[in-house]
């Protein structure tokens, strides 16, 4: 009801099927709503953003489970051409959400503040398995590949590309 209230406030025309789907992805934060439904309010469309949203997932949970076997999603996002530095902030973001799961896994913790509970339940299996020194290793993936683009050691997405396949 208060999406509703918040969208009619806004004069951002949404459906109950939107509207549930926003409460989902937002996990209670209504700064994120309200942000969401400003967009929406000048034509974003929730439902078109996610399917977006999706193919990254796809590309990250791959690259967290086995890097050079991301390989396959990593080239499905760029031939729909997403952009290279985009898809290197949504893996940082993913690591930077796996490395504080492996890290409260290893605390004896089973929830982790901020972090949706299906997201550390798909992250926890792979989190048990995984030492230091993998996440060090993923996050200089990430790190170097973003370096290489910005500074133009090497052309939009070869920089990343090159660090998957290494």
């Amino acid at each position: 009801a208060w999406i509703r209230a918040e969208a009619r406030a806004r004069k951002a025309r949404i459906s109950p099927a939107e509207e549930s789907l926003l409460a989902a992805a937002s996990g209670g934060d209504l700064w994120a709503i309200v942000n969401e439904l400003e967009k929406i309010s000048s034509g974003w469309s929730l439902v078109a953003s996610r399917g977006r949203d999706e193919k990254i997932w796809d590309f990250t949970d791959a690259f967290l489970q086995n890097r050079r076997r991301s390989f396959r999603n990593l080239s499905i996002l760029l031939a729909a051409g997403y952009d290279t530095v985009h898809v290197i902030a949504s893996l940082a973001g993913a690591l930077r959400t796996f490395g504080t799961v492996w890290w409260h896994q290893q605390q004896g913790r089973r929830t982790v503040p901020g972090v949706a509970p299906f997201v550390i339940g798909k992250l926890s299996p792979l989190a048990a398995r995984v030492k230091a020194e993998g996440i060090r290793q993923a996050f200089h993936t990430a790190l170097h590949a973003d370096l290489d683009v910005k500074t133009g050691k090497a052309p939009g997405a070869l920089a990343l590309i090159r660090r998957v396949l290494r």
